[in-house]
């Protein structure tokens, strides 16, 4: 059996501890020692008015996009909750009437544990592809709902709104920076006893940078390599001038992760 290029490899994961299990398990897989910190939280949005109106009229809607794993994990949380205390039942059946789309496999995967019987996904799991399906299936003037993080690109809800499609965009989740308790991983980074950090989003990339610069630590050389889920990701680290030395192609864990064994083969 091939050894990974990751083997003996101490790679930081830095999304939130609850979704951190699948990439620290296929780390493990490939023998790597995964290093968690948990950069980043999520809470629920101040105001869930919005949220609750939207589950009540989801008939109203022609289509719902979800474009994370959280705004999944939120939206079905809430409805549950509804659901307890007035009755508001039928949520999956009534998604299972809508045009139901997520803008990568795992958003889809989420979707399909809530017994979501059939979710469109983009083929290149980019937020642009994602615009060009809805266009290919629905009619300009169809109303969508978009439940979302409180911090987004604006690009995606610009792009639909351009479409001609009515968006309803409601905040169901906000993301908080958790970097009390990170001194022994910036005397681990300083010290050279870590190999890789990774970020699976914009928003961890800006908590890093703002721990680096609470220790006064330089961004240019630092000890590791930067690895990053996806461009717009790795945008975000070289906009703060942290230097990005991997950029998953398939913008997926397992793209990362193959993305850093193709990194580690190359260098040797």
């Amino acid at each position: 059996m091939n050894s990974s290029a990751l083997a003996g490899k101490t790679v930081v994961v830095t999304r939130p501890r609850e979704q951190a299990e699948d990439i620290i398990a296929k780390l493990e897989m490939c023998q790597a020692q995964p290093y968690l910190l948990p950069l980043i939280q999520t809470t629920w949005a101040n105001d869930l008015a919005p949220l609750d109106q939207a589950i009540h009229r989801l008939d109203s809607y022609d289509g719902v996009l979800f474009s994370s794993v959280n705004g999944v994990r939120y939206f079905f949380h809430r409805a549950g909750e509804l659901a307890a205390a007035d009755g508001t039942n039928g949520v999956i059946s009534r998604l299972n009437g809508l045009f139901v789309a997520a803008v990568g496999p795992a958003t889809a995967r989420a979707l399909h544990k809530e017994s979501l019987s059939q979710v469109h996904v983009p083929h290149s799991y980019k937020q642009e592809e994602l615009v060009q399906l809805l266009q290919n299936r629905l009619q300009p003037g169809s109303r969508l709902l978009y439940p979302r993080a409180k911090v987004v690109r604006p690009h995606l809800l610009e792009q639909l709104v351009q479409s001609g499609f009515d968006v309803d965009d409601v905040v169901v989740y906000q993301t908080e920076y958790r970097l009390e308790g990170k001194e022994k991983f910036v005397r681990d980074l300083a010290q050279g006893k870590v190999d890789v950090v990774t970020f699976t989003s914009a928003s961890t990339v800006k908590a890093f940078d703002q721990l680096l610069s609470s220790h006064k630590m330089p961004k240019t050389d630092l000890p590791v390599t930067i690895a990053c889920i996806g461009p717009i990701t790795a945008k975000e680290a070289e906009k703060r001038g942290i230097p990005v030395h991997v950029v998953a192609r398939e913008h997926t864990v397992n793209g990362l992760i193959r993305a850093l064994e193709d990194y580690y083969t190359y260098k040797g």
